[in-house]
């Protein structure tokens, strides 16, 4: 998955069953320091830097500990109906997390959200649509218009409170942002980037581990043009509505940066779970957990990843030797039961590599020797 630079920073993850080091194939992997034996915990991520429950499940998921049980509406909210929790504990612990500032934008996004309408939602992912992904020039371009009409946005807003008047331009400019007429209108995208900036002003700390992972070194950051787009939309949008005293940590950059790190670095908010005998999951929604990004990917892993509530916990799954890469699996659900030639698409979609880890490898000779060679050695099971 993701990488982080080799300087004098502490690294993100420390162990005394494990070491973090270059792979040959490039990049970083996590490496056993002595004989495991199974069940070893091994690592837990408590806290996603950026997250989103997909709109769709908003009243099925908690929004604190990613609950669900089966379509069950869960009874307290918050936020103006923007999140809702499983028990008042829950909300009482998103509440401290994003605190008053941080309620107050949730409530102006749902407000938004609903004005858009459920007919004219655009999806937060979409797989295969058959559009080329947009080059680097394209994307600094789209980025560059958008941030032109974000000054005007911002030039309207700082008239919010003032004792001057915004002009007629500028209501047009503000109507036309948070109206049902804007293109590429996407809630789902707009929540996952507003989860990214309270994390920015509020959890720094935080923010700064996944700042440390490097960018998505894949030549396009977006999948498809839709993508793009919808992303510079959701930047607009939330420069329309958010409190003004966060609009100046609302930056291209910012936005650009979760962009570029959730494309290798995002695992699913999965239910019920994400245990490797789980099936019949739904994807409930997305997010990324730092320091779990060194964990590189095979079809056989040796770490089983399950949810714990908010966290990730990491356990061997079965004995490990000594200097034996520790994997996971980046596929979630019944994606695991897949043929090969299915997982490798999935996995060049998603994570932007050919996976060649001992499971493939292992089918594709088989498969040799009943078709012929269709298999290049070259590629490795990782992402980065």
């Amino acid at each position: 998955m993701g990488d982080c630079s080799l300087d004098s920073t502490p690294p993100l993850i420390i162990s005394p069953h494990f070491h973090v080091r270059r792979t040959p194939w490039s990049g970083l992997g996590v490496y056993t320091s002595d004989v495991l034996p199974r069940h070893t915990p091994l690592h837990t991520c408590e806290h996603p830097a950026a997250h989103v429950v997909l709109r769709e499940y908003k009243r099925e998921a908690c929004a604190w500990c990613f609950a669900y049980q089966g379509g069950r509406h869960w009874k307290v909210s918050d936020a103006g109906g923007a999140v809702w929790f499983c028990t008042a504990e829950c909300r009482a612990g998103w509440a401290a997390w994003v605190g008053e500032e941080g309620k107050e934008c949730w409530t102006r996004v749902e407000a938004w959200a609903k004005g858009v309408g459920k007919e004219e939602e655009v999806g937060g992912r979409v797989e295969g649509n058959g559009h080329v992904p947009p080059e680097e020039q394209e994307v600094d371009k789209a980025w560059a218009a958008a941030d032109e009409v974000a000054e005007r946005i911002r030039q309207a807003r700082a008239l919010d409170s003032g004792p001057s008047k915004q002009t007629k331009a500028q209501r047009r400019v503000l109507s036309f942002i948070r109206s049902k007429s804007l293109p590429h209108r996407c809630p789902d995208t707009v929540a996952f980037l507003l989860s990214g900036l309270l994390t920015s002003t509020r959890h720094p700390t935080l923010f700064a581990s996944l700042n440390r992972l490097t960018a998505s070194q894949q030549p396009h950051t977006y999948s498809y043009p839709s993508e793009l787009h919808q992303h510079t939309t959701s930047y607009l949008v939330l420069l329309s509505l958010l409190p003004a005293a966060l609009l100046p940590s609302l930056t291209p950059a910012l936005c650009r940066s979760l962009a570029a790190r959730d494309t290798h670095n995002s695992f699913g908010i999965w239910s019920p779970d994400e245990s490797d005998d789980s099936r019949g999951a739904e994807m409930l929604g997305f997010g990324m957990w730092p320091s779990a990004s060194f964990f590189n990917h095979s079809c056989a892993p040796n770490v089983a990843k399950d949810r714990v509530r908010r966290s990730h916990v990491f356990k061997t799954a079965r004995e490990v030797r000594e200097g034996e890469e520790l994997c996971i699996s980046y596929l979630g659900g019944e994606e695991r039961t897949l043929s090969r030639k299915e997982r490798r698409e999935k996995l060049a979609f998603g994570w932007g590599f050919e996976c060649a880890c001992p499971r493939c490898t292992a089918e594709a000779d088989e498969d040799r020797k009943q078709d012929g060679p269709d298999v290049d050695a070259s590629h490795r099971s990782d992402s980065r």
